[in-house]
């Protein structure tokens, strides 16, 4: 493990259960600034079950939009188990899929390009389960990708 991994570690640890931070807000708190990608690049080795102890599901795109890598390579329900840590933790999410927390901020942010570019996939167009006639994203059955 390198040094910087190291301090992307520590500062993951330490958003607290319910929050988010963006790979932005990472990179710059281990002194980084503009260093997003490579924070996903460090957390990049971390699954889902791994004794790690690093929350690495509360670190979401600068919009709010939650992606993972492990969704382009070998989990395809990655996003939606991602999603569903974040909701069973509290996190608040908006009628299009993204954590409030930060899809607030990024619509009030006048500054352009505020997030790392991504090709991880992120669910777009979610529908309602059976019970409700609009997606409830704290309803297990009815947040996307958990059907």
């Amino acid at each position: 493990m390198t040094e910087f991994q190291d301090r992307v570690y520590e500062a993951v640890r330490a958003i607290p259960r319910g929050e988010v931070r963006s790979y932005g807000e990472i990179a710059d708190s281990v002194g980084s600034p503009g260093g997003g990608i490579a924070v996903g690049q460090a957390l990049l080795p971390l699954e889902f079950g791994g004794d790690h102890g690093v929350p690495f599901w509360r670190v979401v795109l600068a919009d709010g939009s939650v992606n993972t890598a492990a969704a382009e390579v070998d989990w395809p329900d990655a996003v939606a188990r991602h999603r569903r840590m974040l909701i069973d933790e509290g996190v608040a999410f908006t009628n299009d899929g993204r954590v409030a927390q930060l899809a607030q901020r990024a619509v009030s942010d006048p500054r352009p390009n505020r997030g790392a570019r991504s090709t991880a996939r992120t669910v777009s167009a979610p529908e309602p389960c059976w019970r409700h006639e609009k997606v409830q994203y704290s309803c297990r059955d009815c947040a996307p990708g958990t059907r």
